[in-house]
């Protein structure tokens, strides 16, 4: 077993799948008191919308994205996301463990090489830090590149509009 530590998740990775538990962290008491004793920095949380959820979202952000995960995942069967069987209330997901992207051999350079254009069209389109993060792509028993980490509502919809394209047309070499 491997575990690795993110930003909203801790992964125990097992030989098959890999578990992902949400981060419960604290809120952001320096945005709260930002706002209630320091008048003036009230105007800039003005653009964050709700300031609650601005200060209270740090504890739900890590439940919000696995259980995102699984319903988008339940909801498409997509084949460019790698499978999320079971999300407990976002607490525990269980996904499918694939070969990460990033830990690749010398002779799939190649490969990665050819993907970078996609990465490119990725960086002009602004989404979000999930779609560039090599290690947040893996390949399934088939070959084909799949995406391990989908639970930002940001990019969704362009998987979901994409996906299809994405899986048939990246392939590891055999």
């Amino acid at each position: 077993m491997k575990i690795e530590i993110g930003t909203r998740k801790i992964v125990f990775v097992f030989n098959s799948f890999v578990l992902k538990l949400a981060k419960i962290r604290q809120p952001n008491w320096r945005a709260l008191y930002t706002i209630v004793f320091i008048n003036k920095a009230y105007q800039e949380f003005k653009d964050k919308g709700n300031k609650i959820s601005y200060i209270f979202r740090p504890i739900y952000l890590g439940l919000l994205v696995n259980l995102q995960e699984r319903r988008v995942y339940k909801m498409s069967r997509n084949k460019f996301l790698a499978p999320t069987y079971f999300s407990f209330f976002g607490i525990c997901n269980i996904q499918k463990k694939r070969r990460v992207l990033e830990k690749y051999t010398p002779e799939l350079q190649p490969v990665v090489d050819s993907y970078m254009h996609f990465f490119d069209f990725v960086k002009r389109a602004e989404f979000s830090h999930a779609l560039l993060n090599k290690q947040n792509y893996g390949w399934d028993e088939t070959g084909h590149l799949q995406i391990i980490d989908y639970g930002d509502k940001v990019i969704q919809r362009f998987l979901l509009e994409q996906g299809d394209y994405l899986y048939s047309n990246f392939k590891e070499n055999p």
